[in-house]
């Protein structure tokens, strides 16, 4: 057991990591009020699966905070993308239509919205 986590910790150690196939930046119109910091930008890296997409990202704050989200993505009958993340104690979830526009919204850990802004894709 000892020597198969020194091989997981080397793996990952040594810089092997699972390559993205996009990488999305989007810009929080007004900033998201998440436990109290004001995020402005959120970059995720995605991965397509075969009905879903993995995203792994972060949100950045005009202080220069930054803080991990992590979550699944799914396209809506509508020909729009539903997000939804978590990030720390909260929970974010994105609307997007066809142009990559859209709203986002954050939720606290009892389910209730606590901020909405609109979001827009920038790179």
């Amino acid at each position: 057991m000892k020597k198969l986590v020194l091989l997981a910790f080397a793996a990952v150690s040594s810089g092997v990591h699972a390559q993205s196939d996009l990488s999305i930046t989007f810009a929080i119109d007004g900033g998201l009020q998440i436990l109290g910091t004001d995020f402005r930008e959120l970059t995720l890296d995605v991965r397509a699966g075969d009905t879903v997409f993995a995203v792994n990202g972060v949100l950045r704050a005009a202080t220069g905070l930054s803080t991990p989200a992590t979550g699944t993505c799914f396209p809506t009958n509508t020909n729009g993308i539903y997000c939804n993340l978590q990030v720390d104690q909260a929970t974010m979830n994105i609307n997007l239509q066809s142009n990559l526009a859209g709203t986002i919204e954050s939720k606290d850990g009892l389910g209730l919205i606590t901020d909405t802004a609109g979001v827009r894709y920038i790179y």
